[in-house]
């Protein structure tokens, strides 16, 4: 079966997160006569952005739900594979239901399940379910082993593997940005009572040690001092919800990950887009910004420094470092549920359109 990763969509990104004149706008999903048509469209449009992306209209009832794996294999922690959830409606037609299907995961030890992304965690077995008006279908996950990703990352980075951007900020700035993004990633923290997880999908328990940033929308974005801080505050374990959407009341997401990591405002990724666009961020390597092409967009990540990062509208992560010899780099990303340290392909991030840049 050919997979098609293009998007299918209509988006419309709201300019600023939190706006008070912002809105979540309605779109139509947009249907095909056969699930074979959309498997490779809704799960490559993942964004972790929830509050930049308009609130996408779908039937309550489906007649049955098909997924593009059933089963999945991935090599270590950090991996990602990305399934499609496609629901087949009354009269035969099929839709994307990659975001608003309900993922969840039964061991989140070995594998985190969030709109069709599913992402190692650590070895061992899991199976996800995929469920949307009552209607269940399962993947079973294994993932084969756990690296230590913070050693192959020093270990890279002591080899000099990559070439730093021209385009960027000094040694001495990039420095800064990866001790920033990597206290995010390694802090550890202790609740003393239950913490709702994102789309309350986990629960961070009671006196259980947790490590990373964990994921969150809200107004009350941290890095990790002011997170500790706010671990202290009265509503700290208060139940927030917005857009339907349960979460902690403190954490990051990945735009929020970015900017503390830069030291910079609080950007959202259409914000960071715009700006590669129109000059605020370098890019690095030729592409161009409007339309890029795949083939510009893998050439241009071999330039790829830690402390640069990639985009797209919904989602962006920091470099932590590039192995070109492989053709792929490590990553700090604020994923949903932990900041954690991440593996991404240049055949992956070019499919899904990343845009390399870095601070001027």
């Amino acid at each position: 079966m050919k997979k098609r990763w293009g998007s299918m969509l209509s988006v419309v990104l709201v300019a600023a997160l939190f706006s008070t004149s912002g809105q979540v706008l309605a779109a139509d999903p947009v249907t095909k006569s056969s699930a074979e048509e959309l498997f490779g469209s809704s799960s490559r449009d993942y964004n972790t952005e929830a509050y930049g992306l308009p609130e996408i209209t779908v039937p309550e009832k489906i007649n049955s739900l098909v997924l593009s794996q059933k089963e999945v294999a991935l090599e270590h922690n950090g991996e990602s594979v990305f399934v499609d959830a496609v629901g087949e409606l009354a009269e035969g037609s099929f839709i994307n239901l990659g975001q608003k299907a309900v993922w969840s995961s039964d061991n989140t030890d070995v594998v985190f399940a969030d709109a069709g992304r599913l992402l190692a965690i650590g070895a061992g077995k899991a199976t996800v379910t995929v469920e949307y008006g009552g209607i269940k279908e399962v993947i079973e996950v294994s993932v084969a082993k756990t690296l230590d990703l913070q050693k192959e990352v020093e270990t890279l980075e002591a080899t000099k593997v990559g070439t730093i951007s021209p385009f960027g900020f000094s040694a001495s700035d990039r420095t800064t940005v990866v001790d920033k993004a990597k206290g995010m990633v390694n802090m550890t923290w202790t609740p003393t009572k239950d913490v709702r997880g994102w789309k309350n999908n986990t629960t961070f328990k009671a006196n259980t040690k947790y490590t990373g940033m964990p994921y969150s929308q809200t107004e009350n974005q941290k890095d990790k001092d002011g997170f500790t801080k706010a671990m202290s505050a009265t509503d700290f374990y208060t139940n927030y919800t917005r857009f339907d959407i349960i979460m902690p009341r403190y954490g990051n997401d990945c735009s929020g990950f970015v900017s503390f990591a830069w030291g910079i405002s609080r950007q959202t990724t259409s914000g960071f887009v715009s700006g590669i666009q129109d000059g605020t961020y370098a890019k690095v390597g030729t592409y161009n910004s409007s339309t890029p092409t795949k083939a510009d967009l893998k050439a241009a990540y071999k330039k790829l420094a830690a402390g640069d990062a990639v985009v797209k509208s919904g989602h962006t992560f920091l470099i932590a470092s590039n192995d070109t010899t492989n053709s792929k780099v490590y990553a700090y990303e604020q994923t949903p549920n932990l900041a954690v340290y991440t593996t991404w392909t240049y055949e992956s991030m070019g499919s899904d359109g990343y845009m390399p840049y870095t601070k001027k």
